[in-house]
C-alpha cells in the first residue's frame, strides 16, 4: 500500500482538537470522513501530534496509506472541495512505507499571538490581554526557558509518557505592531498544554506575580511548590511548522 504525506491547515475554533474522538468533532475525524467519501476506503490518518480544543494549525503533517497509487495534487484538490472552509490540505508527496508523521518528526514550532487592543477581526487568533505587557521581562523569561529542561511544572503530566524533558531550541518575543505580539517556541517535542503554560507563566512574570528566580526554580525542579500561573487560552496558539 503506498503511503502519502499531506499537510493540514485549520482554524481550530469549532473543533475539539486534532485527534479523533468518539463524538467525531475533531479535525482528524472530518478529514477521515471526507477521505472515505472520496475513496470508499476506511482510511486512518496519522498526524505529527495532537492540538487541543480551539488551537489552530498552519502546518499539521499527516500520513495515510491507500490501497492504490494516486496523484497527490489531484487527491488534495478533490479532498479540499469536500472539506469545510476552515480546513485545508496540501500534498507533500509519496513517502517511504516506514515513514511516520509523528515519530519521525524532529522539530516542532508553535506561535502564540497576543494583542493589547480589542480587535473583532482578530479575536479568534490572538489573546486579548487587558493589562500592559512588559516585553523586557518576557524576553528575560524566554532566555531562561531556552535549553534542555524537565518541563513537568509547565505541562499536564501524562503518565503514558516516559519523560517530560525536552530541548527548547527557540523561545523568542516579536513585536508585530503597536499592539500585536508573537511568542514563538521551537523544540524537539512538546508536552500537553506546555506552550500554554509557558505563555501563562510569562504573562504572570510580566504582571509581577512571578519573578525570574521563581521561574528558574520551576525550570530547575528546585521549586517548593507548583507553578501558580494558569494556562493561556487556546485560541492564541497555532502550530506553525514541523520538520523531519
Amino acid at each position: 500500500m503506498p503511503r502519502y504525506l499531506f499537510h493540514a491547515a485549520y482554524d481550530g475554533t469549532k473543533y475539539e482538537g486534532w485527534q479523533s474522538q468518539p463524538h467525531g468533532n475533531t479535525v482528524q475525524d472530518y478529514i477521515e470522513k471526507r477521505i472515505h467519501q472520496l475513496t470508499r476506503e476506511q482510511v486512518r490518518i496519522y498526524g505529527s501530534g495532537r492540538t487541543d480544543t480551539g488551537v489552530h494549525a498552519r502546518n499539521q503533517p499527516f500520513h495515510l496509506d491507500l490501497s492504490a497509487p494516486v496523484d497527490p495534487d489531484d487527491f488534495a484538490h478533490r479532498l479540499n472541495r469536500m472539506l469545510p472552509q476552515d480546513i485545508a490540505i496540501c500534498p507533500a508527496g509519496q513517502v517511504a512505507q516506514k515513514f511516520h508523521a509523528r515519530f519521525d518528526a524532529n522539530y516542532r514550532e508553535y506561535c502564540y499571538r497576543l494583542t493589547t487592543i480589542k480587535d473583532p477581526l482578530n479575536h479568534r487568533y490572538a489573546y486579548y490581554v487587558h493589562h500592559p505587557i512588559n516585553g523586557q521581562l518576557i524576553e528575560q523569561g524566554l532566555d531562561l526557558m531556552k535549553g534542555r529542561y524537565d518541563f513537568i511544572h509547565f505541562c499536564i503530566f501524562d503518565e503514558k509518557r516516559e519523560s517530560t524533558v525536552c530541548h527548547l531550541e527557540k523561545a523568542e518575543f516579536i513585536s508585530t505592531g503597536e499592539h500585536q505580539m508573537e511568542i514563538r517556541f521551537g523544540a524537539d517535542r512538546f508536552m500537553r498544554k506546555m506552550v500554554r503554560y509557558l505563555i501563562g507563566s510569562l504573562l504572570y512574570l510580566s504582571r509581577g506575580k512571578m519573578n525570574l528566580a521563581q521561574m528558574q526554580h520551576l525550570l530547575d525542579g528546585t521549586s517548593s511548590g507548583k507553578n501558580p500561573a494558569p494556562t493561556a487560552p487556546a485560541h492564541g496558539l497555532t502550530l506553525e511548522k514541523v520538520t523531519y
